[in-house]
């Protein structure tokens, strides 16, 4: 709690000094292709028997499979991009609450010195740059993410702007590692979870995993939401999400071959 108590009283400090009163924040929201996906086959506090799952469609079965991973992550989105003051002790005290599964929270200024962290020192060395690269263009509010590889797996960073009046004078950016939400999925080794550089989740089989990274995805993502591939005689469906300005790809075998299921919202995206 020493380090914890430490940042907040930085953070605070760092408030007090700039004179920060407002970093008022847009988030262009992109989760609305896949609302259907909430509203029809996930309960807002999904209970899933794991001794019952069965699914009567693939979008059904990705359905269940990947929002229960995703809705942590867009909760997380819209509370960073939703703090129009500069965060107090409430503030940070409700993200940890509310997302105990992050790792961190920094403040950084432009040339990205780190003035607040929590906690001071993390496992994964700590990578703003990809962010604070986007220099000037970060005074549109929109919020930033980019994944980073390191030896001890995925870290997942998301940052906004930070402005002392109108002046853009920094960056607040939560991180954290993308496979603790994946336990949040009732079977996570029937899902996988890429970027379009990298895997995040393999669902236990590696060399699929990365047979199906070798698509071309930047342009797929570029032409369609949702779809299906095929790998060595088998489909898989899979939906994209973004995450900020990225997009995750979310996969799964299907659970009925195309040729046998009926068209719907899933494959109109």
């Amino acid at each position: 709690m020493t380090r914890i108590a430490a940042a907040l009283c930085a953070i605070l400090a760092l408030a007090a000094l700039t004179g920060c009163e407002s970093m008022k924040q847009s988030w262009d929201s992109t989760w609305t292709s896949s609302k259907g996906y909430y509203s029809e086959y996930i309960n807002p506090d999904p209970e899933i028997d794991l001794e019952q799952l069965g699914y009567t469609s693939t979008e059904e079965k990705l359905a269940k499979l990947f929002t229960p991973v995703d809705k942590p992550v867009a909760d997380l989105a819209v509370y960073l991009n939703r703090v129009d003051t500069f965060p107090g002790e409430k503030w940070v005290a409700n993200l940890q609450q509310r997302f105990p599964w992050i790792n961190g929270l920094v403040i950084a200024t432009l040339d990205g010195t780190m003035v607040a962290k929590m906690p001071e020192e993390t496992m994964k060395p700590r990578n703003l740059q990809p962010i604070l690269d986007h220099g000037d263009a970060l005074r549109d509010r929109r919020l930033r993410s980019f994944t980073d590889q390191t030896p001890l797996g995925p870290e997942m960073y998301l940052g906004t702007a930070l402005f002392k009046g109108n002046d853009l004078v920094g960056v607040i950016v939560v991180h954290f590692d993308p496979r603790s939400v994946v336990d949040f999925c009732p079977a996570p080794q029937e899902l996988m979870v890429l970027t379009t550089d990298f895997v995040i989740w393999n669902g236990g089989d590696s060399a699929l995993a990365e047979a199906l990274l070798a698509r071309p995805w930047n342009e797929m993502l570029a032409e369609q939401a949702s779809g299906r591939v095929d790998e060595n005689g088998t489909e898989y469906a899979w939906l994209t999400r973004y995450v900020g300005d990225k997009q995750l790809v979310y996969l799964t075998e299907a659970a009925v071959p195309r040729e046998d299921e009926d068209d719907s919202f899933l494959w109109f995206f």
